[in-house]
């Protein structure tokens, strides 16, 4: 499988070990659970500068043998660069406004815990029967405050970002691990000030920079994908992320 992306070397287990991604060599190797899915973010992220460059196997393809590869990038996360961080969303979102290819329809019928809670947040499913009365009850309040109609245009958006910007010791920072939703630009950005607050250090003030039905939003879609992953997952986000709610 190295070989066919053309590096060779010692594998090493880079930190979030949970998305099985390794370095080996100039490379950074990482399983693929959908392939529909990767395909489509390597060939949206080959078109963007200021995403980590996907690379193709030696017979033109996106993926080998369940794996796919980007280029490794001398740098780490700062995600306490909360300004920064969002003005690197700014770009990315304003490079990926009716970026090609189009969204394939395979992608709106995901069943990640992530895919799902993004459609119970915007009134596309029901909150899932299995999660349970506690959490369901924590998250009543954001589910209140969720809009029932959204005008605003979509478009394909990163709703990952907080702890996914490299800083290289020199030069801007770069993206990795897309998360492609096609939603309006103010819901990835809720999604990454919330993460910021909850997970990275910022002040709950920084919620003010939102609307608040985007942050409510933005809430059900941490909430539902933990509590898909376990009750005590979904209790803990629910405890950080509903304070930071308010009336619009």
């Amino acid at each position: 499988m190295c070989r066919a992306f053309g590096t060779q070397g010692e594998p090493v287990l880079l930190s979030d070990a949970s998305l099985g991604a390794w370095r080996v060599g100039w490379l950074v190797l990482k399983q693929i659970g959908d392939p529909v899915e990767a395909d489509y973010i390597a060939v949206v992220s080959a078109a963007l500068p200021m995403v980590a460059r996907p690379v193709q196997t030696d017979a033109g393809d996106w993926l080998a043998g369940g794996w796919g590869a980007t280029e490794w990038i001398d740098a780490k996360p700062e995600p306490e660069r909360w300004d920064e961080v969002l003005a690197i969303g700014e770009g990315l979102h304003a490079a990926l406004k009716g970026l090609r290819p189009d969204w394939p329809d395979a992608l709106a019928a995901r069943t990640t815990p992530w895919a799902i809670a993004d459609r119970v947040a915007w009134h596309e499913q029901p909150v899932p029967a299995e999660l349970s009365a506690e959490v369901q009850a924590s998250m009543a309040r954001a589910l209140e405050l969720v809009p029932a109609h959204d005008d605003r245009p979509v478009q394909v958006v990163h709703c990952d970002l907080a702890g996914n910007v490299l800083f290289p010791a020199r030069g801007p920072g770069v993206v990795i691990d897309l998360s492609p939703y096609r939603r309006p630009v103010g819901f990835a950005t809720a999604v990454a000030v919330l993460d910021q607050i909850c997970w990275h250090g910022a002040p709950a003030e920084r919620s003010d920079l939102i609307d608040p039905g985007d942050l409510a939003r933005a809430a059900v879609f941490r909430i539902v994908a933990a509590a898909l992953q376990s009750e005590a997952a979904g209790r803990a986000e629910a405890e950080r992320a509903t304070p930071l709610l308010r009336c619009p």
